[in-house]
C-alpha cells in the first residue's frame, strides 16, 4: 500500500503504521472508523448510532521526513 503514497508536502514515500487507542485497564486498540454520528453513553462512552455497523481499521500514513499524516480506512478485502 505505501509504495503507492507520497507525501503531499516533500513527496517522500510515507510509511504505514495505525493509531492506538487506550482503554479501560490500558488495553490497546487499533483506531476504526464507524458509519454514522456518534452517540454518547454515560456507560461505555462514544459508541455508534448504528447497532450492526461494522468498523473499518484505520491505517495511518506517516512521512519519515516531515513527519505529516494521512489517514485511510480501506475497504475490505474480498
Amino acid at each position: 500500500m505505501t509504495d503507492d503514497f507520497k507525501c503531499p508536502k516533500c513527496n517522500q514515500p510515507m510509511d504505514e503504521g495505525f493509531v492506538i487507542d487506550r482503554g479501560d485497564y490500558d488495553s490497546q486498540t487499533q483506531s476504526s472508523w464507524t458509519p454514522g454520528r456518534p452517540r454518547e453513553s454515560w456507560w461505555r462512552g462514544t459508541v455508534s448510532q448504528i447497532p450492526d455497523a461494522k468498523p473499518i481499521s484505520i491505517i495511518t500514513l506517516r512521512c519519515p521526513i516531515c513527519g505529516y499524516l494521512e489517514s485511510y480506512a480501506p475497504p475490505p478485502k474480498p
